[in-house]
């Protein structure tokens, strides 16, 4: 869902950062999934989107520590993520 995402500047990102990116996003899929996993997909779509804009626009802002990013992607989004 990352992959090929372009900074709001027009810069691709570079390949180490988006690596990085990628595995707190899969981090965020893993254990968003394991919550709306079921059903017709909808909650788990929309939320995966979210948490999906929340670490580019985080990354974008110069956060890159990877659980801060998750913590953040998912805050509201799990019991365990409070806003």
């Amino acid at each position: 869902m990352l992959l090929g995402m372009i900074s709001e500047s027009g810069e691709a990102l570079d390949p180490e950062t988006l690596k990085r990116l990628e595995q707190v996003f899969e981090r965020c899929r893993r254990k968003l999934e394991g919550v709306y996993g079921g059903g017709d997909g909808s909650q788990l779509t929309s939320r995966l989107q979210l948490a999906a804009k929340r670490i580019m626009d985080l990354a974008q802002e110069g956060v890159m520590d990877p659980d801060l990013l998750e913590k953040q992607a998912l805050a509201g989004l799990l019991p365990a993520y409070p806003h």
